[in-house]
């Protein structure tokens, strides 16, 4: 069994939240080639660049830390966030 303690000290969102993962052709000039896209129904929306495809799931822990977590994580089948 996995201990979920760790998640009982973030805000709990009662909304769920899209996440998609776009790459770029190119780097950007911050060396940035992969963008993480979260947004909710209520068209919010957080924009976090990486720097490679392996790191995109980092930016689910500070979507936590500064936001919340969401009642659901609705994603469309990426390998970085499976």
């Amino acid at each position: 069994m996995k201990p979920i303690h760790y998640q009982l000290k973030y805000r709990r969102l009662r909304c769920e939240m899209y996440v998609d993962v776009y790459i770029a052709k190119c780097k950007s000039l911050r060396g940035n080639k992969v963008a993480t896209v979260h947004c909710t129904p209520f068209h919010w929306i957080r924009f976090e660049p990486t720097p490679e495809r392996r790191d995109a799931h980092k930016t689910l822990d500070s979507l936590f830390q500064t936001v919340g977590i969401p009642s659901a994580l609705i994603h469309d089948n990426t390998e970085e966030l499976q």
